[in-house]
């Protein structure tokens, strides 16, 4: 583990002081079946905004069957769900659809869930648009 990176509840994050960010990187067996990721996390008296869900954060974990995105994320990266084959529900908190190429997620079949306002945000983006729902 890189040692400016963290674990909680199964989720391993690499913190930033400077910009008092978090990026998720990958995670542990710890990791629950439904996942709320904050959208700031606390380590050693200083507040972090979790922003980034980087490339392979969350892949290959065949037990995670549901998953919260806050609205601070911005970016998830590359291959981030991939093998994900038991997530059926996304939820995504943030009005503007967050940044992802089409290979984030490596099945589109999960019921996604937006706030009302923006689902015409994400039916026509290009990956977010994927999903069937």
């Amino acid at each position: 583990m890189p040692s400016n990176s963290i674990e909680i509840n199964g989720v391993i994050y690499t913190i930033d002081a400077d910009t008092k960010n978090a990026n998720i990187i990958r995670t542990t067996e710890a990791l629950p079946n439904t996942l709320v990721i904050p959208s700031q996390i606390n380590y050693k008296e200083e507040t972090y905004t979790v922003t980034e869900i980087t490339k392979n954060a969350f892949s290959g974990c065949t037990k995670l069957t549901s998953v919260t995105i806050p609205n601070s994320i911005t970016t998830i990266g590359d291959y981030a769900f991939s093998g994900c084959e038991n997530l059926v529900n996304i939820y995504s908190l943030n009005t503007t659809p967050p940044s992802c190429s089409a290979t984030a997620f490596s099945d589109y079949s999960a019921t996604l869930y937006v706030p009302q306002n923006s689902y015409a945000k994400y039916f026509i983006d290009e990956v977010w648009g994927k999903f069937d729902n």
